[in-house]
C-alpha cells in the first residue's frame, strides 16, 4: 500500500528503460515491461526442496517442480498475491533477505502462479535465481515523471507475476495494461500472462491508494478499465486477477470484479477465493464480500478466480518483512483445450 520514493533507476536510450543485463525488454505491447530470464510472480503449484550442499558423494539433483495434480477434465492449481512493500521505507531496506524468506514461503507452498505488488528488480532477481522451473515477468512502476520508480533501496520498483514453466505462459501473450490512473500519481499497470494452451490469463493489479474523494473514484475507474480489458483483450480465457486493490470488499471499486451472484451492486465475473462463504457467491447466511484481513485489520487484498472454480481452501501468511500478509488458495478448474 505504501508509496514509494522518487529516482530512475535505469538510464533512458532512445526513450525507453534500459534494465540490468540479467533482464531482457519487455515486448512491444507494454511500454515499460521488464521479463526476468528464469523466474515468475503468479504462483500456481509445485517447486522443489532447496540443494542439499556438495558432497563428496553427491545425491542425484533434486528433480523438477511436483507435477500439478490433474483429473480427466480437471486441474487442481495453487494460487497467491503478496505484496512485498518495496515500497514501504521500513520494509524496503531489507535486503536479499526479503526476497530470501518469500523464496522459502514458495518452495514450502508450491504454487502454479503468484502475483507481486511493491516488489523490487532485484528481489525479482533473486526468485528468478533461487526458484528453478518458475519464470518471473516484472513491470515497473512509472511516476508522472516518466522514469521508472524506485525501492527503499537502488532498485526498480514495481509489480510481478512468478508462474510455472510447464503452464505454458509467455510474457509476449499479455503485457502492462495502462489503468488509467490519475495525473500526478504512480502509473501503476494491470501486468498479465496468458497460457494459450490451457486458455488461462493470470493478472497482478495494485490500484491507487489513499483515501481522498478523489482518490476512491480513481480506483473505482481503474477498476472499470480493469473489468473491460479482461472482457476484451482476454476474452475466451479462464481469468485470475490477484493483488493489492487497496479497498476493503464493500466499496463500490469491487463491484466490478465481484461475480453478480454476490449481491451488494457486483457485476464482475469472479468468484474471490478468500471469502467466507466458499464457493457459494449470495449473502443468504453471511457477507460473502469479506474475507480474512491482509493489511492490519483490512482486507485490500484478492485472488479472484474463475466462478466455474471450485475452492479447497484459502488463508493468509504472515512475513517479517512486510506491512501486507500474503494470501493464498487451493482451486480445482475444469480444462479448457487451447
Amino acid at each position: 500500500m505504501a508509496l514509494c520514493h522518487g529516482g530512475g533507476a535505469a538510464e533512458q536510450e532512445g526513450g525507453t528503460a534500459y534494465m540490468a543485463a540479467s533482464t531482457r525488454f519487455a515486448p512491444p505491447s507494454s511500454r515499460r515491461r521488464v521479463v526476468l530470464a528464469a523466474a515468475s510472480l503468479v504462483l500456481l503449484v509445485g517447486l522443489p526442496s532447496s540443494a542439499a550442499p556438495l558432497r563428496a558423494n553427491p545425491e542425484p539433483a533434486p528433480p523438477g517442480p511436483a507435477p500439478i495434480q490433474a483429473g480427466p477434465a480437471a486441474t487442481t492449481y495453487r494460487l497467491g498475491t503478496f505484496n512485498m512493500a518495496g515500497g514501504n521505507k521500513k520494509y524496503g531496506t531489507a535486503g536479499e533477505e526479503a526476497a530470501d524468506d518469500f523464496v522459502r514461503t514458495v518452495k514450502d507452498r508450491q504454487p502454479a502462479f503468484v502475483s507481486i505488488q511493491e516488489g523490487c528488480q532485484d528481489w525479482t532477481e533473486r526468485l528468478d535465481s533461487q526458484l528453478p522451473g518458475y519464470t518471473a515477468v516484472f513491470d515497473p512502476v512509472v511516476p508522472e515523471v516518466g522514469t521508472p520508480a524506485k525501492c527503499w533501496h537502488d532498485s526498480a520498483f514495481g509489480n510481478a507475476l512468478l508462474y510455472r514453466n510447464d503452464l505454458g505462459f509467455t510474457p509476449e501473450a499479455g503485457g502492462g495494461h495502462d489503468l488509467g490512473s490519475p495525473a500526478g500519481r504512480e502509473q501503476r499497470e494491470m501486468l498479465c500472462v496468458r497460457s494459450q494452451a490451457r486458455r488461462l490469463a493470470v493478472c497482478s493489479i495494485h490500484m491507487s491508494s489513499g483515501s481522498a474523494p478523489e482518490l476512491q473514484e480513481a480506483r473505482r475507474m481503474e477498476a472499470a478499465e480493469a473489468k473491460r480489458l479482461l472482457a476484451t483483450t482476454y476474452r475466451g480465457y479462464q481469468k485470475f486477477l490477484m493483488g493489492d486493490i487497496n479497498t476493503t470488499p464493500d466499496a463500490a471499486p469491487t463491484d466490478s470484479f465481484y461475480h453478480r451472484d454476490y449481491g451488494d451492486g457486483a457485476a464482475g465475473e469472479f468468484k474471490e477465493a478468500d471469502s467466507p462463504c466458499g464457493n457459494h457467491m449470495n449473502n443468504w447466511t453471511v457477507p460473502c464480500r469479506a474475507g480474512e484481513a491482509t493489511f492490519g485489520l483490512k482486507k485490500i487484498d484478492y485472488l479472484f478466480a474463475p466462478p466455474s472454480a471450485t475452492v479447497n481452501w484459502s488463508e493468509t501468511e504472515h512475513s517479517d518483512y512486510s506491512d501486507h500478509d500474503s494470501l493464498w488458495a487451493e482451486i480445482v478448474l475444469r480444462d479448457r483445450a487451447g
